[in-house]
């Protein structure tokens, strides 16, 4: 399965789709990720998408929403290809047991997750508002560990915070016990899973994270923030958020049991990202896909977004974008390639159909100037009551105190002038 990836996914009878094939290229730059979008309108189905390509490989795919009324098939750059049939031919359970076995993961016919199974592949779903479960201040002692891939691909769990805890705790344990006799090699060993947590986050938000264990008076998880300790509870949403999903992401690499010795970094998995802008800040917005996709290198990569930061953040993905057409969705054109050489404003327009550059009053004013400008310019005398109104936007627009509305409206009023000279403007 060393290259194993989703080729082209076809889909009937699910959500708003009546009949939609989305295929998907394969990235040009083999150093990074491979990523692809899925933008539109609310309701086109961008998270439909992501959910019914999760539900395949979920281990509870019996369990799944789609299981009732669906028609869809998965095709593999290996040329496998495995269609999920509504009772036509295998009943859906035999069809995905053949499918789970594929990826080695059914075991004599029937489905379980092994704590001694070995993987050389993965697959993780979250959503942009993933949070932490109930978070306690005590520190859970070694309670029952999950396998790392249970509810790997359900988008709506919430992170067992005391599996979370148990695990930097563990981790932050054996990196201060080989500190101690000096065994630097195995601390750093221990210490880099964290170490990558928190060097991702920095680089999306800039600030200096540091996991600790703190007594308070009992043992618990503490963050620091730029040198302030913080309790994880407190964290502001999109911190939180983000920390939640890649710690989970990280925390199951981790503990799953591979076949080979590859850092976290280097390994090959599919990953799921459901409106991963929510609750971030522009600023976040235009970092997080450009550092995961370099950081996992050899992930592909499935995103929902509204926003036109994350597309033209990054460079080398691919934009599926739908539209409702008589009613059911469909992909516009061919998968769109992001360069990050594109402006936000050729984004808005050509991707998310937002032509006006400001709020809907002032470009109702902007048209009626340009308007009025045009009128007088090539009418044969022009009109006092033009001119006159003309005058009245331009003090308006100079009342606003934008920059960017005086050089255009400036720049206008300086050609009219010149133009018709025996013109008081």
């Amino acid at each position: 399965m060393e290259d194993l990836r989703i080729e082209k996914l076809e889909i009937k009878n699910i959500g708003p789709f009546a009949d939609a094939t989305f295929t998907f290229p394969e990235k040009k730059d083999k150093t990074k990720a491979e990523i692809h979008i899925f933008t539109g309108e609310n309701g086109t189905g961008k998270s439909t998408i992501l959910q019914v390509l999760a539900s395949v490989y979920s281990h509870d795919f019996k369990n799944s929403k789609f299981k009732e009324f669906f028609k869809f098939s998965i095709l593999f750059n290996d040329k496998h290809e495995f269609e999920m049939p509504h009772i036509l031919g295998k009943n859906y359970t035999e069809t995905v047991y053949e499918l789970l076995n594929y990826f080695d993961y059914v075991k004599n016919g029937t489905f379980a997750l092994n704590h001694h199974e070995e993987y050389d592949f993965a697959f993780f779903a979250y959503p942009g508002n993933r949070k932490f479960g109930t978070i306690n201040n005590q520190s859970s002692h070694k309670k029952e560990i999950n396998h790392p891939l249970q509810n790997s691909l359900n988008f709506y769990y919430e992170d067992n915070y005391n599996e979370f805890h148990n695990w930097i705790e563990d981790l932050l344990n054996q990196y201060a016990n080989a500190r101690l006799v000096s065994d630097i090699l195995t601390a750093n060993k221990y210490y880099k899973s964290i170490a990558l947590i928190q060097n991702i986050i920095e680089s999306i938000c800039g600030l200096k994270v540091e996991f600790k264990m703190q007594y308070n008076p009992e043992l618990k998880l503490v963050i620091s923030i730029d040198n302030q300790t913080l309790d994880i509870s407190v964290l502001p949403d999109g911190l939180k958020s983000m920390l939640s999903w890649i710690s989970n992401l990280i925390m199951r690499m981790d503990r799953l049991k591979w076949k080979d010795d590859l850092e976290i970094t280097k390994r090959r998995f599919i990953l799921f990202l459901d409106e991963i802008d929510i609750h971030l800040h522009p600023a976040w917005q235009l970092k997080i896909l450009p550092v995961v996709q370099e950081v996992f290198s050899n992930a592909q990569i499935f995103v929902s977004t509204h926003s036109p930061f994350v597309i033209g953040s990054v460079d080398g993905a691919y934009v599926h974008k739908l539209e409702k057409v008589n009613g059911f969705s469909v992909q516009v054109g061919e998968p769109f390639f992001t360069n990050d050489s594109f402006s936000y404003e050729y984004l808005l327009s050509e991707i998310f159909g937002v032509k006006s550059r400001f709020g809907e009053a002032i470009e109702k004013k902007l048209n009626s100037f340009s308007n009025l400008r045009t009128q007088i310019l090539y009418a044969e005398t022009p009109s006092p009551n033009d001119i006159e109104e003309l005058k009245e936007l331009k003090g308006f627009f100079e009342k606003e105190e934008s920059p960017e509305i005086s050089l255009m409206i400036g720049a206008e009023i300086r050609q009219l002038k010149k133009l018709l000279p025996h013109i008081e403007i």
